[in-house]
């Protein structure tokens, strides 16, 4: 996979000599061992330039670039799978594509067929197609991975407000998040076959196990397994791929582990969950259990590497990379784990 637009951070004070070597960030901080490295960051065209190492800090800290036009408006829901990150647009009404092996940047879903009103979740299957959870349409948009419209799954009948969506090529499903209203109790995890047809559908509003309060994202495990970011809840709830109730983890709180505005929600190839909290700033990475295994991210205002102003999106590529979509400074940071090349 070619991550070839890094702008490489660093945690060095202005008064510091440019001539030393700049080191990115990594977490967890030292002495502990780190597990992950800043490796770039994505909000224009001007992230697919070559630059030197000290012309991409100045870039970075300075915020002069090269055609530095910002690509995304109002960015929430992130996916990213073979070089290909998908950041849902809602008020540009698009899903922008960050190509970084074509060292391009283009979108989709604004002409007839598939226009996207609102896009509030994403998700890619290992076919390649993208779907796209479109809460004012009320259905699923399928999308091939050129971003060309296929066709819709669900519609006013079957959903209310779908607002996450995860898609399980292998058992042939596509699960949604419909969140309902605040004045409806249709608050519901719903199973779709390949085919559009309804497989089964859990929940209603409440806070019991299986119930949920404004579920607004959904992802998939390799071995099948179900997570809900259950945000009114303050938890996320797991479940089996027939829809059996598993375990559940997080409530409301400051400390580490608990959750105050949570947003996205995302799991990796061995199981972790990561769940973006928009009031932390951070992204707070559990085990298969719910364990708290690491805390990424800071609450600032100076849009820095690892600090961020309104985190609204997560997601996790096949190499292991983090990608955190940050809603207030207009921007993806990707992060690499340490033991993975370095494509900057």
């Amino acid at each position: 996979m070619l991550i070839a637009m890094a702008l490489i951070g660093c945690t060095t004070s202005g008064n510091e000599k440019s001539s030393e070597r700049l080191t990115p960030p990594v977490w967890p901080s030292p002495p502990d061992q780190p597990r992950y490295v800043f490796e770039t960051v994505l909000r224009s065209a001007a992230d697919f330039v070559t630059q030197s190492e000290e012309d991409r800090l100045r870039s970075l800290l300075t915020g002069q670039s090269v055609d530095a036009t910002p690509a995304l408006v109002k960015p929430g829901a992130v996916v990213a799978r073979g070089g290909k990150i998908y950041v849902a647009d809602t008020m540009s009404n698009s899903v922008v594509v960050f190509d970084a092996a074509r060292r391009k940047i283009f979108r989709f879903g604004q002409r007839q067929p598939g226009n996207i009103a609102i896009p509030s979740g994403l998700a890619l299957d290992k076919k390649g197609m993208i779907y796209v959870a479109d809460s004012k349409n009320r259905a699923v948009l399928v999308y091939d991975n050129l971003g060309l419209y296929q066709r819709s799954i669900g519609d006013k009948s079957t959903l209310q407000r779908p607002a996450g969506v995860a898609a399980d090529a292998e058992r042939d499903r596509i699960y949604v998040a419909d969140r309902g209203d605040n004045d409806t109790d249709e608050h519901r995890l719903i199973a779709f076959r390949g085919n559009g047809s309804i497989a089964w559908q859990i929940g209603t509003r409440g806070k019991a196990p299986g119930q949920f309060n404004a579920p607004i994202q959904v992802s998939v495990a390799d071995n099948g397994t179900i997570h809900v970011l259950d945000s009114g809840n303050f938890r996320v709830q797991s479940f089996s791929p027939e829809g059996k109730f598993l375990n559940t983890f997080g409530s409301v709180g400051i400390n580490l582990g608990r959750f105050w505005r949570p947003r996205g929600l995302a799991t990796d190839s061995a199981g972790r969950i990561y769940v973006a909290d928009a009031g932390f700033s951070n992204v707070q990475i559990f085990d298969p259990d719910g364990v708290l295994l690491l805390v990424i991210g800071s609450t600032s205002k100076r849009d820095r590497p690892g600090e961020y102003g309104l985190l609204s999106g997560v997601a996790v590529d096949e190499t292991g990379r983090i990608y955190m979509v940050d809603q207030m400074f207009r921007k993806v940071e990707v992060l690499r784990p340490v033991e993975a090349p370095d494509h900057g």
